[in-house]
């Protein structure tokens, strides 16, 4: 089964550092066969960054604390927010984010769980 995700958009006009902005709010609210962390934070920046690759899904925390701990300049939500100078540009991003959220779904393949004790039998080869 493939993951999937449910994301929620709120859309906003606000006045942001003195520049009147179109601003989007992304809440991934549930999901299956995937994290709902998906949404890569920067430390310095103190913002959202881009949405994560299948690497980085293990690669950052999903917290500011544990990035910090484990020296990462990068954390993992469940939320982001994108700030615009216009409508045009605002859908842009939203578009783009969508297409990789939806790209990442797709390629997610998480590690295999094992369970002890266990046996596999598999058949490689024949004809």
């Amino acid at each position: 089964m493939t993951p999937w995700i449910e994301v929620q958009k709120v859309y906003s006009e606000e006045v942001v550092e003195g520049v009147p902005s179109y601003v989007c709010v992304l809440d991934i609210l549930s999901s299956q066969g995937i994290t709902r962390e998906l949404f890569v934070w920067s430390i310095s920046a103190g913002r959202y960054n881009h949405v994560a690759t299948a690497d980085e899904m293990s690669m950052y925390p999903t917290t500011e604390v544990a990035a910090r701990v484990a020296n990462k300049g990068f954390y993992r939500q469940s939320s982001a927010r994108i700030v615009a100078p216009s409508p045009r540009d605002l859908q842009d991003w939203i578009d783009m984010i969508t297409l990789r959220l939806t790209e990442l779904c797709a390629a997610w393949s998480p590690p295999p769980e094992l369970s002890f004790p266990s046996r596999t039998t598999t058949i490689l080869g024949g004809g």
